[in-house]
């Protein structure tokens, strides 16, 4: 799979991950190894969690993964928007 999907993959993630915490954010900063090959006709796992949050900066972490084997994580930095 092209860097750039895995990529998006990660961020939405990570986005999600904070909606789902009723928190509207964007993206001001991501880091993204690629730690494996992803196969494309294959169904891989994508996670997020919330590490950190001081005066409206959220930490996160992603992973995707493939039959419990990470092949690519990443590390956010998203700023909530204001309404």
């Amino acid at each position: 799979m092209h860097g750039g999907v895995i990529s998006t993959l990660l961020d939405a993630a990570m986005a999600h991950c904070l909606f789902a915490r009723g928190v509207t954010a964007v993206t001001a900063e991501m880091t993204v190894r690629f730690l494996r090959e992803v196969p494309v006709a294959c169904d891989v796992s994508v996670g997020a969690r919330l590490i950190s949050e001081r005066h409206g900066v959220f930490q996160l972490a992603a992973s995707l993964s493939l039959a419990g084997q990470r092949l690519a994580v990443a590390k956010g930095k998203f700023c909530r928007t204001v309404r």
